[in-house]
C-alpha cells in the first residue's frame, strides 16, 4: 500500500479487532481519540480486523466503518482499514474465545503494511494521555520491539509457572507486556522470521501451558531483541494506582475496567473524558453513569471541569441542570450511608460495653 506525502512524518498507530460489529468498538474508539488529541504530529490509524468474523453482519460493519472514518477524519487524522483473513490454526489457539483473534492481529498484520518501517501497536483498553510522537521518535537501539517490562502477579512467579515459562524458552525476568509495542518493521523483515509460521509452531508445541498466549509468541521470538521502555508508556493501573503523573499511556488490563464498575481513580475518569468526543459520549445513560458522576463529585484528583468544553458541548442547559441534580443527589445519599455506618458502629460498641 502506498501512503501519500502527508504521511511521511506521520505516526503510525495500530489496533486489532476480532469483530468490528460488537460493542467493544466503543472502547477502541476512545483509545483512538485519546491518541489523536494528544499527538503533536499527524497520525495514521491502522485498524486490522478479522474479515470473516466481522462480515457476519455486513450492515453493522459498514455503519461502524463509516462512523470511525468520519470520527478520525473530523479529528484531523487518517484511518486505514485492513481486513485480515485468519489462518485455520488460529481457531485452535488455547482460550481463543477469551483472548480473541483481535489480539493476534499483531502476528498477522505484516503483509498489509509493506511500505512501513515502524508501527506502534496498542490494545483497545488503553488511554493515550501523552504525546505518542515522543514514543515514536525514541531510539530502539537496533531492537525489533520496544515495550514495557511486565509486572507479574505472585501466582505467575510460582515455581510451577517459572518452570512452564522456562520449558517454553521464555525468561519471566526479561518479559514484556505486549499491550503496547513499538515494532521496527524493517528489522523484523530482515530477521527472516515468519510471524505466522512461528506462531503456529509455538501454539502447537506450547499450547495450554501458559496464561497469556497472545503475548507469549512475541516474548518467545524477541525477548533478546527488545528495548525496555519507561513504565509510563504502558501503565497497568490495576496494579499501580499511585503513579506520580497523568502524562502516560494507561492500560486497564488485569482487573476492572472503568466502563463496568464504579470508577475509583483519576485514570478511570480519563476514559469518560475521551468518550465524550464520540457518539457514545452523547448517550445519557453513559454520561450519567454512576462511576462517572461519583468521581466528578469526589474530584478524584482530576478536575474534569478544567476542560469543560467537551462536556458542555455534549449537554444542553436542561441536561446540565439534570446532571448537577444527580450529582447532588448522589452526594447526599453517600453522606447518609456514611452516617448510618457510623451509627451502627457506635451501637455495636455500646453493646460490647
Amino acid at each position: 500500500m502506498n501512503y501519500d506525502t502527508m504521511d511521511d512524518q506521520a505516526v503510525h498507530v495500530a489496533f486489532g479487532r476480532s469483530n468490528l460489529t460488537d460493542e467493544y468498538n466503543r472502547h477502541m474508539a476512545v483509545a483512538m481519540v485519546s491518541c489523536i488529541k494528544n499527538c503533536s504530529l499527524p497520525i495514521v490509524i491502522h485498524l486490522f480486523y478479522d474479515d470473516v468474523c466481522s462480515s457476519e453482519n455486513i450492515q453493522i460493519l459498514d455503519e461502524n466503518i463509516t462512523y470511525l472514518s468520519d470520527l478520525i477524519t473530523d479529528l484531523g487524522a487518517k484511518i486505514i482499514f485492513h481486513p485480515i483473513y485468519c489462518p485455520d490454526f488460529i481457531s485452535q489457539v488455547p482460550n481463543i474465545d477469551i483472548i480473541t483473534s483481535g489480539t493476534l492481529m499483531r502476528v498477522l498484520f505484516l503483509d498489509s503494511v509493506n511500505d512501513l518501517n515502524k508501527i506502534i501497536f496498542l490494545d483497545c483498553d488503553m488511554i493515550v494521555n501523552t504525546d505518542i510522537s515522543v514514543l515514536w521518535n525514541l531510539d530502539l537501539n537496533d531492537s525489533v520491539v520496544g515495550a514495557v517490562q511486565e509486572v507479574f502477579k505472585p501466582e505467575i512467579t510460582s515455581r510451577l509457572m517459572k518452570k512452564r515459562y522456562a520449558n517454553a524458552g521464555i525468561d519471566i525476568y526479561n518479559y514484556f507486556n505486549a499491550g503496547l509495542m513499538v515494532i521496527d518493521l524493517e528489522l523484523l523483515r530482515n530477521s527472516g522470521i515468519s510471524l505466522i509460521s512461528e506462531t503456529q509452531i509455538f501454539f502447537e508445541n506450547k499450547k495450554n501451558n501458559l496464561p497469556a498466549m497472545d503475548q507469549e509468541i512475541y516474548n518467545y521470538l524477541f525477548q533478546k531483541s527488545f528495548t525496555r521502555l519507561p513504565e509510563k508508556y504502558n501503565l497497568l493501573v490495576n496494579l499501580n494506582r499511585n503513579f506520580e503523573s497523568d502524562d502516560c499511556i494507561i492500560h486497564y488490563a488485569g482487573g476492572d475496567k472503568p466502563w463496568d464498575k464504579h470508577a475509583v481513580s483519576k485514570y478511570d475518569m480519563l476514559y469518560w473524558k475521551y468518550l465524550s468526543y464520540t457518539k457514545w459520549g452523547k448517550d445519557d445513560g453513559l454520561l450519567y453513569n454512576l462511576s462517572f458522576a461519583q468521581n466528578v463529585s469526589k474530584n478524584c484528583q482530576l478536575n474534569l471541569l478544567s476542560d469543560p468544553s467537551a462536556l458542555v458541548s455534549t449537554l444542553g442547559l436542561k441536561k446540565q441542570l439534570q446532571y448537577m441534580y444527580k450529582l447532588s443527589l448522589i452526594f447526599w445519599i453517600r453522606l447518609f450511608i456514611k452516617d448510618c455506618h457510623r451509627l451502627v458502629m457506635r451501637l455495636k460498641k455500646m453493646k460490647l460495653k
